[in-house]
């Protein structure tokens, strides 16, 4: 395969443009990474060469050595290509980007409002969507947190003297409305005390044996009836009637 020559004005143009990648802020790859891009732009497809090293490029090193040296005598601004290109996005997409400046050309002064204009321009999220069309998802608005809505407070009442069966059917009619506590008919007039005196209302029924001065309690009603009366009394006290289904 014959040996590839390019023109001194193709050289010239590739040792330009290589300087001009290699130099920019937001390239981070190798000297040699600047070279081949620069050679896919300026050479066509058919005259590319197969560069595996710096050392095979002594005319591109010098070059730069002019350039670095033009450039410390006469330190004018370089402007560098926008990240994206015009018509790379939809026209109704498409923003003005500015070129960067070479922050060696700057003083103190110039070289802050600079970088504070850099900053400002980086954290634009339309600038951001035009550097990165396709990468950066969509903004997802924060969701206040559910509140939970506070339960309505149950109405507390103690019943002495039912049975097992009977203490679970008043659950059951009552769901969701009260919150019974119940006692043995037997229980002790402290029991009977204690017990009063953390419910909204206490109800004896006639199956309780429950000793004690039970009328010198207070939100306490003692009541020869059964689980019918017990019903009644909780309507007329707090307007609460059974579940029926």
């Amino acid at each position: 395969m014959p040996r590839i020559h390019w023109k001194p004005a193709d050289k010239r143009l590739i040792v330009e443009e290589s300087f001009r990648i290699r130099t920019n802020p937001s390239f981070t790859d190798s000297d040699l990474e600047a070279v081949r891009m620069a050679m896919r732009k300026i050479i066509k497809p058919a005259d590319h060469r197969n560069l595996r090293a710096m050392a095979e490029l002594p005319w591109v090193t010098d070059g730069w050595k002019e350039l670095h040296k033009a450039k410390r005598e006469n330190p004018a601004p370089i402007h560098y290509t926008p990240a994206i290109e015009a018509g790379t996005l939809p026209k109704h997409e498409q923003v003005q980007i500015p070129a960067l400046i070479s922050l060696e050309s700057l003083g103190t002064e110039a070289l802050a409002a600079e970088l504070l204009r850099r900053l400002v321009q980086m954290t634009d999220p339309t600038y951001l969507d035009a550097r990165l069309p396709g990468l950066l998802p969509p903004d997802i608005e924060p969701q206040p947190a559910p509140v939970e809505k506070e339960r309505p407070r149950l109405i507390k009442i103690g019943v002495i003297g039912l049975l097992n069966s009977q203490q679970e059917l008043f659950k059951n009619q009552y769901k969701d409305l009260v919150d019974f506590h119940f006692v043995d008919g037997n229980s002790s007039f402290a029991k009977v005390k204690n017990l009063a005196a953390t419910m909204d209302w206490t109800y004896k029924t006639k199956w309780s044996d429950a000793i004690g001065k039970v009328s010198s309690l207070e939100r306490f009603s003692s009541t020869n009836g059964g689980l019918d009366t017990i019903r009644k009394l909780i309507f007329e006290k707090f307007k609460v009637s059974p579940i029926t289904k």
